[in-house]
């Protein structure tokens, strides 16, 4: 309250400071909102668990079937080995990684064998590819 220069007293209202009906409206709904968001990340999380741990078993035996399939590889290119020493001479070895990237061997081709220069001296002779500029004549020439 206060007086004029006439000498009447006047009231002056000021508007509140506190929160209005709108903002507390607008504060419960950020609230609701926040919640909604969390129960849908925490809903996303626990799917995502519940789908990895249906996965993961059958990934184990998707693995153990790879395994079993790369070690029957692996004896059937030992056999395609012991079947063409005849032809080429003993084989030293087939690959430096042959029993353990079996990938890697069915890709690389890599043979050696023996072969005997003057004097009796062994040697040993890689043919790289099939598809090598030196033709089979050629390595067996070598080998020979």
């Amino acid at each position: 309250m206060f007086s004029d220069a006439d000498g009447s007293s006047k009231i002056i209202l000021s508007e509140p400071t506190g929160s209005t009906a709108e903002e507390e409206k607008a504060g419960k709904n950020s609230t609701a909102t926040d919640h909604n968001i969390a129960c849908i990340l925490i809903s996303l999380i626990l799917y995502y668990y519940r789908c990895l741990a249906e996965y993961l078993p059958t990934l184990k035996e998707l693995l153990a079937s790879q395994i079993r399939d790369a070690v029957s590889s692996i004896e059937v290119r030992r056999q395609f080995i012991v079947a063409l020493a005849p032809l080429f001479g003993r084989p030293l070895e087939a690959d430096p990684v042959f029993c353990r990237k079996a990938s890697f061997l069915a890709v690389s081709g890599i043979f050696t064998f023996v072969g005997m220069l003057d004097k009796d001296q062994e040697i040993a002779v890689k043919r790289l590819s099939k598809t090598s500029k030196q033709g089979i004549y050629e390595f067996m020439n070598e080998v020979s």
